[in-house]
């Protein structure tokens, strides 16, 4: 029988609990509110411009199919390497292949980088990789971080998710559930100190950096090149690196969908759409560097808020 000290011990749990459950609450509730003036304000800009978009990134010196290709190659056959070398070392079998993959994408941007400027170093300043406009850039870039993570996640995310659901079950008679991120999964589930700021220097750290020099700078530029349409480019890869996110269901069960991550793919689209034309406009990778970084690193927060 629980005896008044306990009482008021469990009483006092409830509420530290309902307090930071409301305060979560009015937090998501800001960003929403911040992230639909932000929209706002862009669509205002944008049909005032009746179209035109005074784009900062040039087309000469952009990636050439070869590179693109080389940097494919380059990542698969390191991660393979990475794999086995890493295989047993960490305690946490899911962040193997996580670290495998972050090694693998930092050693190929450190190459494809270096490629490009070894006997054209204006190539290099082409990406917008330079000190000049820094700051702006990293100001602008949290700006749109904060316009297109609470649409992506709050919105976006569970939208598509009772899509998915309600699909999989009228066409093809499966259930579908909900499978968060390796590294999301990792930040609940971690007993170690060592593999929470794996995850963090992974996620918030390696990820931003090295895909928006992959996707946006080298993918991307390629595609430029390709199309000789900066909107043709920006939609093609944002569609890539949405679909490159999803993922083979673990433990799959009788009557359930193999696949997982497929309602993160339409608020991936609009995350990426938006990198790109950060990138596009700004004429630098900083901007969607501090945007993918920014939404990460939120993420991750509100991960860590649910355990």
């Amino acid at each position: 029988m629980a005896t008044v000290e306990d009482q008021v011990i469990m009483s006092n749990v409830f509420t530290i609990r309902q307090i930071a459950v409301n305060w979560q609450e009015a937090v998501i509730i800001g960003l929403l509110a911040v992230s639909v003036i932000l929209w706002i304000i862009w669509l205002i800009k944008a049909l005032r411009r009746r179209g035109t978009i005074r784009w900062g990134v040039g087309t000469q010196n952009r990636p050439e199919w070869l590179e693109v290709a080389l940097a494919a190659v380059s990542m698969s056959v390191l991660a393979w390497l990475w794999m086995k070398l890493l295989k047993g070392i960490l305690e946490s079998e899911n962040l193997e292949p996580a670290l495998a993959g972050g090694l693998a994408e930092l050693l190929s941007c450190l190459l494809i980088l270096g490629l490009l400027g070894w006997k054209r170093p204006e190539r290099l300043k082409s990406l917008g990789l330079t000190v000049k406009g820094l700051r702006g850039n990293l100001g602008w870039g949290l700006i749109l971080a904060l316009a297109v993570w609470p649409m992506a996640t709050l919105v976006l995310v569970p939208v598509s998710l009772r899509t998915v659901e309600f699909l999989y079950r009228w066409l093809w008679d499966l259930s579908y559930t909900a499978q968060a991120h390796t590294l999301l999964r990792e930040i609940n589930g971690t007993s170690t100190t060592a593999d929470l700021w794996l995850v963090i220097i992974l996620a918030v750290g390696v990820a931003p950096l090295t895909e928006e020099i992959l996707f946006r700078g080298l993918l991307q530029g390629w595609l430029v090149r390709l199309f000789r349409s900066r909107w043709a480019a920006i939609v093609v890869s944002a569609g890539i690196f949405a679909m490159l996110h999803l993922a083979a269901r673990e433990n799959v069960s009788a009557g359930e969908a193999s696949l997982a991550r497929i309602e993160t793919i339409p608020a991936l689209f609009v995350l990426a759409l938006v990198l790109g034309y950060a990138y596009e406009k700004s004429g630098s990778l900083y901007r969607p560097m501090v945007i993918h970084l920014v939404f990460n690193g939120l993420s991750l927060l509100m991960a860590w808020g649910q355990m």
